[in-house]
């Protein structure tokens, strides 16, 4: 009897888990669904109305800095300000540099410790 009392509330955890894992998707799905209306209406009418009319899926509000210029080239060179930078995209464009010169700075510190490494293996041999 202990068993089967122990088997049916690891049971009842899993169901809850699960059913908590579900709940989750469903309100990821719902903010992806958010977003994408949000950066939808963040695009210029024109943009919106190129995008539309070349059924492309406009980028959800955390696409890359890439991902959103990517998505400007493919829009016809015709549609003027259609590819006004929002913004968002400036703000995220920008922290996309930030993160790059950080990575850039982080790669130099390695060289340097890597030099500093060889150094010291030369002058200490094991």
């Amino acid at each position: 009897k202990r068993g089967m009392e122990t088997e049916r509330g690891e049971q009842n955890r899993l169901i809850n888990s699960l059913n908590l894992e579900i709940q989750v998707s469903r309100t990821r799905l719902a903010v992806i669904q958010v977003q994408e209306n949000v950066r939808k209406r963040e695009l210029s009418d024109a943009a919106r109305r190129a995008a539309e009319a070349l059924n492309l899926t406009i980028p959800a509000a955390n696409a890359s800095a890439d991902t959103l210029r990517e998505f400007i080239a493919t829009l016809p060179q015709e549609c003027g300000n259609a590819w006004e930078m929002t913004p968002e995209f400036v703000a995220m464009n920008g922290k996309a540099n930030d993160i790059k010169r950080e990575g850039n700075a982080l790669v130099k510190e390695r060289d340097i410790l890597e030099k500093e490494m060889t150094g010291l293996r030369k002058a200490r041999p094991v």
